[in-house]
């Protein structure tokens, strides 16, 4: 089966009607995230998990204890399937197609019309990976990735701060991007980078008698002290690495 073509997008789910079809395990977590998206919930399934059952007491969706019938789409803004029955998803993909409602089946691409991404939130970004269904468990790996690399809360505010400078400033939109590199590998570097650098950039431009005298000196010990330090230029410029050492920012 060839690799489908995708349109990557993200749906506004906010008081809009979903129908889940399952409410087993598979479909929990789907669920939750759903509520979370603000969607309004009509699942059906002949039996459901303790969480679900719960939700529906709490009155934060609707939960008919039957099997599905082609008339649970009708309505529906899409929908998702989430049972353990190969004819049942099928039904669900052939009704929701009939009417032009988008379908996603739970670890089943062939009967359905849109994939669930494995999703990473950390505001205020979102993003979500997809294997076109063919590599799930590779695209939760990516997930943890992208989770571990994507920064934090004080990325997130010196972002905007610098944002603000720039409409104010009214700096262009190709200088940008470079200023936001620099800005972040100056944090990614870490504070006692940062004061090492400084401290580095001070002793390389100092030109004062006592700063040279010193800097000699350490060559000179250097010299004396090393074996292999049979060329002085070699030791001196050794002495000097290590008196204006820093390392060198990293951008995340």
């Amino acid at each position: 089966m060839p690799t489908p073509r995708l349109f990557p997008a993200f749906l506004k789910l906010e008081g809009r009607t979903v129908l889940v079809v399952g409410a087993g395990s598979m479909a929990e977590k789907k669920i939750e995230e759903l509520l979370a998206a603000g969607a309004h919930l009509r699942i059906v399934a002949p039996d459901a998990t303790p969480k679900v059952r719960a939700w529906a007491a709490e009155g934060r969706l609707q939960y008919a204890a039957r099997p599905y019938a082609a008339k649970d789409v009708d309505g529906v803004y899409f929908v998702l399937a989430a049972t353990n029955s190969p004819a049942c998803q099928a039904a669900v993909f052939r009704d929701a197609e009939a009417q032009s409602r988008f379908v996603i089946a739970i670890d089943d691409p062939a009967n359905g019309s849109a994939f669930c991404g494995a999703v990473v939130r950390k505001a205020p970004f979102l993003v979500a990976i997809s294997s076109s269904g063919e590599a799930p468990a590779l695209a939760r790996l990516l997930r943890e990735m992208l989770d571990a690399f994507l920064p934090d809360e004080s990325w997130v505010s010196q972002a905007r701060a610098l944002r603000a400078r720039w409409k104010h400033e009214r700096t262009p939109m190709a200088s940008r991007f470079p200023h936001l590199v620099r800005a972040f590998a100056q944090a990614a570097a870490g504070a006692e980078g940062a004061a090492r650098a400084e401290g580095a950039a001070r002793a390389e431009g100092a030109a004062g008698a006592e700063g040279a005298a010193r800097a000699e000196g350490a060559a000179g010990a250097a010299e004396t002290s090393t074996p292999e330090a049979g060329h002085p230029g070699m030791a001196s410029a050794a002495a000097r690495g290590a008196a204006v050492d820093a390392p060198s920012p990293r951008v995340a």
